[in-house]
């Protein structure tokens, strides 16, 4: 199968409702993430809940609800599972990490499921419609993302990766057209929008 995802497309799986979202990706390999759903996962839920780990459905989702759900897809192989490690090396909430682990795909190190992959079929792509800006001229911010639909920008500084929200699209007009990109964001980013560390 021809690779036409895009680093945060949205992708629908057959038989699925829920969209993942592209978290990395390589020539061969992507990973894709979302939340935990009450109703899509509820199988997922209720295994918790048969191991023995907790004493009812509601109990194990608040207990859950907050985590990641997960798929590595292989493109060559037309199928996506998750990891084959019995202990889970990987934080698919981390940038790094996920990214660690598309390195380790390619290296071989680690690889799909056997026993828990099933046919890559993607129902629907939604592009991420991100904007890109990596031609700075900054000598502490490496690229620039900016996603209209959702108002996120994301900045990849040489230091680490950081996600502003609620970022509205003049201030992502500005940032690209400001005579220092680093002054910019410390004056107009920092401290008034909320932050989250990728990276």
């Amino acid at each position: 199968m021809e690779n036409n995802l895009k680093y945060r497309d949205e992708v629908i799986f057959a038989n699925e409702t829920l969209p993942y979202q592209v978290m990395a990706i390589s020539k061969r390999y992507a990973i894709v993430t979302r939340k935990i759903d009450k109703k899509e996962d509820e199988g997922l839920i209720r295994r918790e809940v048969n191991n023995g780990d907790y004493d009812t459905f509601e109990e194990a989702f608040e207990a859950n609800k907050n985590n990641t759900v997960y798929y590595l897809i292989d493109f060559v192989a037309e199928t996506r599972a998750p990891n084959d490690r019995v202990f889970n090396p990987y934080n698919y909430d981390s940038l790094e990490s996920i990214n660690q682990c598309v390195t380790d795909l390619e290296a071989e190190t680690v690889r799909l499921s056997e026993r828990n992959s099933c046919k890559l079929e993607i129902k629907t792509i939604v592009p991420s419609g991100v904007l890109e800006k990596s031609s700075l001229n900054s000598s502490n911010v490496k690229k620039l993302f900016y996603f209209p639909l959702k108002r996120i920008l994301e900045v990849a500084f040489k230091i680490g990766f950081y996600q502003y929200t609620n970022v509205p699209n003049e201030i992502w007009e500005q940032l690209c057209n400001a005579e220092s990109i680093g002054s910019f964001i410390a004056k107009n980013l920092k401290g008034k929008f909320d932050t989250i560390k990728l990276k």
